[in-house]
């Protein structure tokens, strides 16, 4: 269980860097139905929520790296 819970985390993060989605938009993906459950287990495996650690990882990251798709 724990490893699905890393996957559906890992693509989270992925989507959350490589789109603008809502994170309506994110949840469904990645399995979590309703968004609110997805709100919750980010901040748990992330320690923070998921648009501040977009923000974050967005400000940090260089630019190339981005439009490569190696961010992670």
């Amino acid at each position: 269980m724990q490893y699905l819970a890393d996957w559906r985390m890992t693509l989270a993060r992925d989507l959350l860097l490589a789109q603008d989605a809502t994170v309506d938009e994110i949840a469904a993906p990645t399995g979590y139905s309703p968004v609110y459950a997805f709100a919750t287990a980010f901040p748990t495996h992330n320690r923070e929520p998921p648009r501040r650690w977009q923000q974050r990882e967005l400000a940090a990251a260089p630019a190339d790296e981005l439009a490569k798709g190696s961010h992670i």
